[in-house]
């Protein structure tokens, strides 16, 4: 919904969008959601690093950049990808890629690029070219016999190959895979 919005207030163009996201950001105190290294608590990065660019107020952008910190110190469990269904590609991934742009520091995006192929490498059919939606549905099949895709997750994924390539330099070491993933 707030990429939405961002995407309407420049679009129309119409102050009425951007105003209610930060009306938005303002009432949450520019914070993320209550869960740590959730996907879906750190979406609303995404609005707030889209303010952030417009505005340069660093306020926007602090209590991210603590929590993300944070999470660069987290050790990753083999058992369980930090985001572990396939729609969290569009919910995390861009809010990384674009604290990387907004502040010069390459270790968000490279702390990014190795979850994203983690998630990737479990969930991606490199013959379907399509995601599963999270590792229970990995050995689940249609009654025909084919393997089970999520077209909306699929979907989330598009978009967040769209809003990671958007943010990542031209040159960074692994946008290719980037763009071949997108291309399939």
């Amino acid at each position: 919904l707030y990429a939405g919005y961002m995407a309407a207030s420049k679009s129309l163009p119409d102050a009425h969008y951007e105003k209610a996201m930060l009306a938005m950001s303002e009432k949450f105190q520019w914070k993320l959601g209550p869960r740590l290294a959730h996907a879906d608590d750190q979406a609303i990065g995404q609005t707030y690093l889209e303010l952030y660019a417009t505005h340069h107020d660093p306020r926007m952008i602090a209590p991210l950049q603590n929590q993300f910190d944070h999470l660069m110190k987290t050790r990753d469990d083999p058992a369980k990808p930090v985001w572990w269904w396939c729609d969290a590609l569009f919910m995390a991934p861009p809010a990384w890629a674009r604290l990387s742009k907004a502040t010069g520091e390459k270790s968000y995006l490279n702390y990014m690029d190795h979850e994203w192929w983690i998630t990737s490498n479990l969930l991606y059919d490199p013959q379907e070219h399509l995601y599963t939606r999270d590792a229970s549905l990995l050995d689940k099949h249609e009654a025909n016999g084919k393997k089970i895709f999520w077209s909306r997750g699929n979907g989330w994924v598009m978009a967040g190959l769209a809003r990671v390539l958007e943010a990542m330099p031209e040159d960074y070491p692994s946008r290719q895979k980037y763009l071949e993933q997108f291309r399939q």
